[in-house]
């Protein structure tokens, strides 16, 4: 930012401070969480290691890796940074650099996960939104570590998620399960531990500590050939890393836009405040009152986008990489 500033005030003189104001979020705030994330993957890498499937050791050391790493992981600041890329390959490697085995063409959300070393996803996979995964048998949530009373002998088993299966919003995976080929885990779906989901299956929801079974996978013709449609946009490279680079533009342009919002308040107070007389007052008073405003303008804005962007969601199947997927995905980026 320092460099910044001694850029500008070269370049743009007397509108150095007001661009310096505008742009610096973007600057700053981009690269912090990209250097969160990085900084992240190397501990994982150079100190904490690999979580391997298995009985687990009982030493400090290991306990103090697993809980270092689970704060990294679900810490507000990865958090975020992994919010930034959803659905992109950004956010699957991030993934894979933690640990994951995870297949080509996945469409991957943020994953509340800390045994990413012990989750292995196949080739085209969807997630939906806000999965929580566990791996640790020695929770005391899990079956296994009730029913012993102990947990000497218990440690992380593997998940698996096989080819073209989905999970959609708010599931939950407990230690040991197995997705199969093609199966549909309906949002708030319960996948108790060791549970197994048969090809072509479809589950969602929780009864008495399991997963509802639905019915078997069926579709007619016309969802077929939404299908065989986004298959074939999937394996088209041009198709693919377009939709990707059309969201991490947008999510490196829409990230910081809370933040500029603070920055804007703290711009214009800046300029009508001065450090003499009863600039503290002026502070006190103008900062919320300002900042009320600017973020009244930020939902209007928002409401005008929607309309101008979407106009009204309407139920129904749409296919994936569409026009209308991409303005869904546009604004999901500001939501």
């Amino acid at each position: 930012l320092e460099q910044l500033w001694y850029w500008l005030e070269r370049s743009c003189g007397a509108h150095a401070t007001s661009i310096f104001f505008l742009v610096s979020p973007w600057v700053y705030g981009n690269l912090l969480w990209i250097a969160f994330v990085a900084m992240v993957i190397l501990v994982k890498r150079l100190f904490i290691g690999r979580f391997e499937a298995g009985p687990r050791c009982n030493s400090h050391r290991v306990e103090f890796k697993h809980w270092l790493h689970g704060r990294l992981v679900e810490s507000h600041e990865f958090e975020r940074a992994c919010e930034m890329f959803i659905n992109t390959e950004v956010l699957t490697w991030i993934y894979r650099l933690l640990g994951a085995k995870i297949g080509r063409r996945v469409q991957v959300d943020r994953l509340h996960l800390v045994e990413h070393d012990c989750l292995t996803v196949e080739d085209y996979v969807v997630f939906g939104s806000a999965i929580n995964m566990s791996c640790d048998a020695r929770a005391p949530w899990t079956r296994q570590a009730t029913h012993r009373g102990d947990s000497a002998g218990l440690g992380f088993e593997p998940l698996r998620i096989c080819q073209g299966a989905n999970a959609l919003d708010h599931c939950v995976f407990m230690p040991g399960v197995t997705v199969g080929e093609r199966a549909v885990l309906g949002s708030c779906t319960l996948a108790a531990e060791g549970s197994y989901f048969a090809p072509l299956t479809i589950h969602t929801g929780s009864t008495r500590g399991r997963s509802a079974y639905l019915r078997d996978y069926s579709s007619s013709k016309a969802v077929r050939a939404l299908e065989d449609g986004a298959l074939r946009d999937l394996d088209n490279p041009a198709v693919w890393w377009r939709f990707n680079l059309f969201l991490c533009i947008g999510a490196l342009f829409a990230n910081p836009v809370h933040d500029v919002v603070w920055t804007l308040v703290y711009m214009i107070v800046y300029s009508f405040c001065s450090l003499d007389g009863d600039w503290l007052l002026g502070l006190l008073v103008g900062v919320p009152l300002l900042h009320l405003v600017l973020i009244s303008c930020e939902i209007l804005l928002l409401i005008l986008a929607k309309w101008v962007v979407i106009g009204r969601y309407e139920a129904g199947d749409l296919r994936f990489f569409s026009a209308y997927h991409y303005r869904w995905m546009l604004m999901m980026l500001f939501d």
